[in-house]
């Protein structure tokens, strides 16, 4: 049987979209287009286009700000027949292109996000967001803050279908609770607890935040790891405090399976991938209320705790009370338990759902 051709548009070869394009190419005959190959927020050491069994293209461009390119090489693309195509994402000048040349040729698309802001305004820029959202004849959407976001947007809610996203593989998620203790050791930790921050050293993180939180910490004999280099405008001369370069994801496996807790202080992420995986290993979660995937996956008591943002002395206190549950195994079996429910298999079989449904 002859398989389905889809066009997918997208902005960079992240580890995790190749894994996920892998997947849906078992189904569809997939086309890929990225925007660029590297973008300036990124390690370089991030992005990979290996082992792929899709047809991946570059779109030639050129650099529109600090992360998006123009491409009107995007067209010569879209003139070709598919079953389905999807953009993912609409802010660069090459989506934007893409999606009014195929609203101009009424031809149907889908627009899918990895999240979204939920966000009243006016301005030129959230009326053009508004306009491009319009046009597609569906759009996917991360979950509950995604949602509530397009619909702000003008988005109708029967065009909107929900997937899990995710940057974890099925096979990523442990089969059962890691032995802290010799991961502790593995990566150095030399304290009781470790308590662990994976991202970048910038102030939407809420890095400053966890920092001025931990030093408030009553244990002495817990550990803050900060993976990611480190930050230029904070500084701490708390001894339990240590900053890491920046790890690959076989790497930073270990620090999640030995980390008692994960922070994301967050000041504002569409999504938050680290949530994913520090539960796939076992870790719970500390974030705020701006953290899309928090919003998705955290469950107060059973998997980790939400907090307001830059409410520090509430990461003060989940923090202390986390290190004093004595019912960890609980804990990190609910992490577990809802890391199953998001990984990157299941994000394709949604996906194919919803290509299936647009298809008919």
């Amino acid at each position: 049987m002859t398989k389905r051709c889809v066009l997918y548009i997208t902005n960079l070869p992240a580890p995790y979209k190749i894994d996920f394009f892998n997947q849906l190419s078992y189904e569809y005959d997939l086309h890929v287009l990225v925007e660029r190959k590297t973008a300036s927020d990124r390690d370089p050491r991030w992005i990979t286009e290996a082992n792929h069994s899709f047809d991946l293209q570059y779109l030639k461009g050129v650099r529109f700000g600090k992360s998006s390119r123009a491409s009107s090489d995007v067209i010569h693309y879209l003139k070709r027949r598919y079953d389905a195509i999807i953009i993912n994402g609409y802010a660069s000048p090459t989506m934007a292109f893409a999606i009014s040349y195929l609203s101009f040729k009424k031809i149907p698309f889908i627009i899918s996000c990895d999240g979204m802001i939920p966000k009243n305004s006016n301005s030129f820029r959230a009326k053009m967001k508004r306009s491009l959202l319009k046009k597609a004849e569906m759009c996917l959407s991360s979950g509950k803050m995604n949602t509530q976001a397009l619909l702000l947007c003008g988005v109708a809610k029967d065009k909107i279908r929900e997937y899990p996203f995710s940057s974890v593989k099925d096979s990523d998620v442990e089969p059962s609770v890691p032995d802290k203790e010799y991961y502790k050791s593995k990566i150095g930790c030399k304290r009781n607890k470790l308590v662990l921050y994976v991202g970048q050293m910038i102030y939407r993180k809420g890095i400053d935040v966890l920092i001025d939180a931990f030093s408030r910490v009553s244990d002495k004999n817990v550990e803050l790891m900060c993976v990611g280099g480190v930050p230029e405008n904070v500084q701490s001369k708390d001894p339990r405090i240590t900053f890491i370069d920046f790890k690959g994801k076989e790497e930073l496996k270990d620090y999640y399976r030995a980390a008692d807790i994960f922070v994301l202080p967050t000041r504002e992420d569409i999504w938050g991938l680290v949530v994913n995986e520090a539960m796939a290993h076992g870790c719970p979660v500390i974030t705020t209320q701006m953290c899309g995937a928090g919003i998705e996956m955290v469950i107060d008591g059973k998997n980790g705790f939400l907090i307001s943002s830059e409410d520090i002395s509430a990461i003060t206190y989940k923090i202390d009370a986390c290190l004093k549950n004595s019912d960890t195994d609980r804990v990190i079996n609910g992490c577990l338990e809802t890391a199953r429910k998001y990984t990157i298999e299941k994000m394709a079989k949604r996906t194919s759902e919803i290509i299936r449904e647009f298809v008919g």
